[in-house]
């Protein structure tokens, strides 16, 4: 066998292969543990894979960053030489407009502002600095929402005073963890909640002032559930950290014109590569991922059942949070602040992005996510450059209100969404459909399609209303692939010739795909965005037939349903549909005159292959969960996309799909769960060879295998219950007992010898 550095890194995603390639590799990053359901993480678990993903950070200028943002406020986000020269007006008269505040002598806030960075200097330790950061933070927000005071605004940017209420406020420290923002953006109404039954919290600076005095920073009671943040709760976060003291710093008197250029700003700021070893141990679960980890741990969450992972619960059992505050140093400021971002992200496909600063010192970086990769902006002192400070940070008072995060923004009569309360509304193609919040599954990836799921109630009151149970897909799929619903249109019309085909395939009943929410336009703002290399993402919605998982099934039902899927595959490849991502999660049934069907689901990363030229093969989305991927899909020339994924390879997915079944449920009840990541999700390309991926799963290994073999064994105990009333399924099956025989063995001699499976 090679070592781990014989093996070449694998394309990154938002990195484009050169030239056609064959196949796109198997996840890498989040995505890895997206995957897959864990029932206890942590911090350690995820860290590298956080950090696999901050390999491909886009770098911008600060004020080229600034300027995009101004134009997302502005709805000017048109690429035109007009536009960008209004954006370079409008940045220096925000400037202008920001010195003229910060010279005043006699203005409260700034001498509020003033007298915060000071207290933020003279910090000995880093949570000293949280109280001057919020104040310097809320003197600006205060000072600019005044009408009068946005006179001096270019007019794009001036807002109406009670639309701009947000409030920066520090972070609750009652419930330590490793997943914890220093200083959060909240909402008015979410900050006032906070405060509970303080008298002074009836108008907007009441409850500033009681966020800049850190009212509940000391105090020890229990949280009352209804003053639980969710992550959703949350506009951006803000992590500091303090290497230096700065004492010593001295605040300019008058602050004069100056712009930031690469010369007098700092690199991005960018992780180390991290061990796989760490001395963190938060905790994190499958369950909700909604609620802010050390902000506000709840019982409370949006789903009762168990989910891709957690982030409520990324959170240490210790009750000391300085030491809490102390270990979470070991995490580079970087990954601290993309790990807020993905639990930001994980809530749901309608959050767009995710912004977060860091404060290194005098140090300020800005970096967005938005799932395609992290947009960062060259470092600054803000100290120094103040005035860029306060342009940021009304910037972040205006997105804030605009709710550009959100699909919601820009509003678009294709699709309307509103969350109100433990429910939600989606409107597409005149049709409404209704969900609860409670009932939300996400996966937790940073970089990646980010696909959520919920059932819905269709409210649209037309004749089209259907019965069926419906779910509703949303996800950010790559612009350069084939939309899901495309290969599912092209299935429906196949089902024209082969009525069956429709029996085993998903029900499609409305779609829409929203190219206003794509992720280019940041980065054509950004002077980013390619063409030649789109990995751009553009926003999918799409309400199906609810359908259930095929491990619910057991005994000849279960043998029938998968037998349904393989044979529809095999017809669907013929007809140049070919799914390449076969895993058992994709593996579903529907019930059809009270029999169980076998549904083939999830064409997110199918292919189509029309005259032997297949489109969709220069996407940058990885393909197939590790498990269930073919041996040869996962060696180092399949890595450089020189692999062609064939009909065989689909095959042999399903063969390691039946030894996951068969290895993880009993009689349609799972057994065997994961406890911690394998090391199949880890960063290691080398231990993707499979002999040490069984390692993680198979600590029993003779009795399971024994197991495993004594359950194929009787697929011909099963085949002859089912020579009775079906000789097509015995037929079919009888066919690969010897190819399941052959796994097991393979299995058994652990995986020294590839050729033997190979022949």
């Amino acid at each position: 066998m090679q070592s781990g550095s014989d093996y070449k890194t694998p394309p990154q995603s938002g990195q484009h292969v050169p030239g056609d390639i064959d196949n796109t590799p198997p996840n890498h990053g989040t995505a890895c543990i997206a995957e897959y359901q864990i029932n206890t993480a942590s911090i350690d678990d995820i860290k590298e894979n956080v950090t696999e993903n901050l390999r491909n950070i886009e770098e911008c200028e600060i004020e080229t960053m600034l300027q995009a943002m101004l134009r997302i406020i502005a709805r000017n986000t048109d690429d035109s030489v007009e536009n960008q020269k209004w954006a370079e007006v409008a940045l220096e008269h925000c400037l202008e407009t920001a010195r003229m505040f910060l010279n005043q002598s006699n203005n409260r806030y700034t001498i509020q502002l003033r007298s915060a960075i000071k207290t933020y200097c003279d910090g000995t330790y880093e949570w000293d600095r949280y109280e001057g950061t919020v104040s310097a933070l809320n003197a600006i927000i205060c000072h600019f929402r005044s009408e009068s005071n946005q006179e001096t605004l270019p007019t794009e940017l001036r807002v109406r005073e009670e639309e701009l209420a947000t409030i920066f406020k520090i972070n609750d420290p009652r419930v330590p963890s490793y997943c914890r923002p220093d200083i959060i953006q909240l909402d008015w109404t979410t900050a006032r909640m906070l405060n509970g039954d303080i008298h002074l919290n009836d108008t907007f600076e009441d409850t500033v002032h009681c966020a800049n005095i850190n009212y509940n920073l000391n105090r020890e009671e229990e949280i009352e559930d209804d003053r639980k943040l969710r992550w959703d709760d949350i506009l951006m976060t803000f992590e500091l950290k303090k290497n230096e003291s700065l004492k010593t710093r001295d605040i300019p008197a008058e602050y004069q014109s100056g712009r930031l250029t690469h010369e007098n700003t700092k690199n991005v700021l960018r992780p180390p590569r991290l061990a796989s070893s760490s001395s963190a141990k938060g905790s994190a679960s499958t369950t909700a991922p909604l609620f802010i980890a050390e902000t506000e741990l709840s019982s409370k969450t949006h789903s009762s059942e168990p989910r891709k992972r957690g982030s409520d619960q990324v959170a240490s059992e210790q009750s000391d949070s300085r030491k809490a505050q102390k270990m979470s140093k070991l995490l580079h400021p970087a990954v601290q602040s993309a790990i807020y971002a993905a639990e930001r992200l994980s809530t749901g496909a309608w959050i767009k992005s995710a912004v977060g600063v860091v404060l290194l010192d005098s140090e300020l970086y800005v970096v967005m996510h938005d799932r395609q990769s992290p947009l960062a902006a060259r470092g600054f002192d803000f100290i120094t450059n103040l005035p860029h400070f306060v342009v940021l940070t009304l910037i972040f008072q205006r997105l804030a209100s605009c709710h550009w995060d959100s699909i919601a923004f820009p509003p678009t009569p294709e699709i309307q969404f509103a969350l109100e309360g433990h429910s939600g509304t989606i409107r597409i193609k005149n049709r409404s459909f209704q969900f609860k919040t409670g009932e939300v599954s996400t996966l937790y990836v940073l970089n990646g399609r980010g696909t959520t799921g919920v059932p819905v109630i269709e409210t649209s009151g037309l004749k089209t209303e259907t019965e069926l149970p419906l779910f509703l897909k949303m996800s950010w799929p790559e612009t350069v692939r084939q939309r899901e619903s495309t290969i599912i249109q092209k299935i429906q019309e196949l089902g024209k010739e082969r009525a069956v085909v429709l029996d085993h395939t998903p029900n499609m009943l409305v779609f829409e795909t929203l190219t206003v929410h794509s992720t280019s336009i940041i980065r054509t703002l950004l002077g980013l965005h390619r063409t030649d290399r789109d990995c751009s993402r553009i926003l999918h919605c799409a309400v199906f037939e609810k359908l259930s998982p095929l491990t619910d099934l057991k005994g000849l039902e279960f043998w029938k349903a998968y037998w349904d899927i393989v044979t529809t595959h095999h017809t669907l490849w013929e007809k140049g549909i070919e799914h390449c991502d076969i895993s058992v999660s994709n593996l579903m049934y529907r019930i059809k005159d009270k029999v169980p069907k076998g549904v083939l689901n999830d064409f997110d990363l199918s292919r189509l292959s029309i005259g032997g030229k297949r489109e969709g093969t220069r996407a940058n989305d990885w393909t197939g969960t590790i498990p269930f991927i073919a041996i040869d899909l996962l060696s180092p020339s399949a890595e450089e996309g020189k692999v062609r994924h064939l009909y065989r390879h689909d095959l042999e997915s399903f063969a390691w799909v039946l030894f996951w079944v068969v290895s993880h449920y009993d009689e349609g009840k799972e057994i065997l769960k994961l406890q911690s990541r394998p090391s199949w999700a880890r960063l290691n390309y080398a231990v993707y060879l499979i002999q040490e991926f069984w390692s993680d799963f198979y600590h029993a290994k003779t009795r399971r295998e024994k197991r495993l073999q004594n359950s194929w064994v009787t697929v011909d105990e099963d085949g002859q219950e089912m020579q009775q009333g079906d000789q097509g399924v015995q037929q079919e099956m009888n066919e690969d007992t010897e190819l399941l025989r052959k796994l097991v063995s393979f299995l058994g001699r652990g995986h020294e010898d590839l050729v033997y499976w190979r022949n």
